[in-house]
């Protein structure tokens, strides 16, 4: 967990690796906030096996003080860059790769209510404002999905 939180925090930071950026960043950088609460309460969950009973609470939190959702049964690889969270939705069991960057209203999920599949985000990707991937999609390494896009199926 401490070497994700170090590489968010690296994609944040950029070049200046001052203390003053530190500071900054975990002060007034809305998506590491997001990023860092979500693998504290993923981490404790899985630690202390007790993923239902924290689903609600966390769920609320999440959504009062950062205006997105990031399930908690989500597999989230070091390097999330979330520039603008909010209306960001990953649900259920969302794979996500090392340094991807996820911009507002973009949509993680499965598309029937009825089947359980879940997108794979691969490593490097970018996606866009307001891109939608439901079902089981698999977006391959350094890819780019673009403004208000949806993707249903593999290509």
């Amino acid at each position: 967990m401490l070497s994700e939180i170090k590489s968010d925090l690296r994609r944040y930071i950029g070049n200046d690796r001052g203390i003053l950026s530190v500071i900054g960043v975990l002060f007034f950088e809305t998506g590491f906030q997001c990023t860092l609460f979500y693998r504290v309460s993923h981490e404790l969950a899985s630690l202390l096996r007790v993923k239902t009973l924290l689903r609600k609470p966390y769920s609320y939190f999440m959504r009062f003080f950062f205006n997105c959702e990031i399930s908690i049964d989500s597999v989230i690889g070091g390097g999330l860059y979330l520039p603008h969270p909010l209306g960001i939705v990953i649900g259920g069991n969302s794979i996500i790769g090392l340094n991807c960057t996820i911009y507002q209203m973009v949509t993680l999920g499965r598309s029937d209510l009825s089947v359980k599949k879940y997108p794979v985000i691969g490593n490097n990707v970018t996606l866009c404002k307001g891109a939608s991937v439901l079902g089981d999609v698999v977006i391959g390494e350094g890819s780019i999905i673009n403004i208000d896009r949806k993707v249903f199926t593999n290509n």
